[in-house]
């Protein structure tokens, strides 16, 4: 499925220095805790750049501690092109280079056109900043929930829970930030897929 993040036009020319297209920013991870003290995070973020037209970024592979114990974290480079994931850093894992290799962000494959039929929502809005969020009890039904089943190993039966924030004017600033996380935690274990969007100045 072919990622497409068009040029913005408009309101962008008041809060962009001349001539800057912008760069768009794409992220989606997958968190779980497998052991009480321990949370592994796998995940990819790519920056689009609109005025040179490259897609950067890197893969990373993390695992947190609560206890007296620093984080571990390694980061692989990588580029888009033609819309294929390429290593630009040796990875002597199979298993890992085939994962990044074979990385879709959850845009790639999500699918929200039942949004709106989703029950038991709570929506709060901040006018001042201005900022929305949006939390839906999912089915186990869902179309995105059978997605991430299938490309995960989420060990439980839960139906997640969709939680959404945005920054910045829905019909106003082009600058702005969307943030979305499906929850599948239960009591003893963290289970969730964040992916988030944003679009800034490329240029500073």
């Amino acid at each position: 499925i072919k990622l497409s993040f068009p040029d913005k036009e408009g309101y962008r020319d008041g809060e962009f220095k001349k001539g800057d297209k912008g760069m768009w920013t794409i992220y989606t991870d997958f968190a779980k805790s497998n052991k009480s003290d321990e949370l592994d995070d796998e995940g990819m973020v790519l920056n689009l750049d609109r005025n040179t037209r490259t897609a950067k970024g890197y893969y990373f592979v993390k695992k947190f501690y609560e206890k007296d114990k620093f984080s571990d974290r390694k980061n692989y480079k990588v580029e888009m092109k033609n819309n294929k994931i390429s290593l630009l850093d040796k990875v002597n894992d199979p298993n890992l280079k085939e994962r990044i290799e074979n990385f879709k962000f959850f845009g790639q494959y999500a699918n929200f056109k039942d949004l709106e039929n989703y029950n038991n929502g709570d929506v709060s809005i901040n006018w001042n900043v201005p900022s929305y969020d949006v939390e839906y009890k999912m089915s186990n039904k869902d179309e995105n929930v059978k997605q991430l089943r299938s490309r995960y190993n989420i060990p439980t039966d839960k139906a997640p829970m969709l939680k959404m924030h945005i920054d910045g004017d829905l019909k106003g600033s082009s600058v702005g930030y969307k943030r979305l996380e499906i929850d599948f935690s239960k009591e003893d274990r963290d289970i969730s897929v964040i992916d988030y969007l944003s679009y800034k100045p490329a240029k500073k």
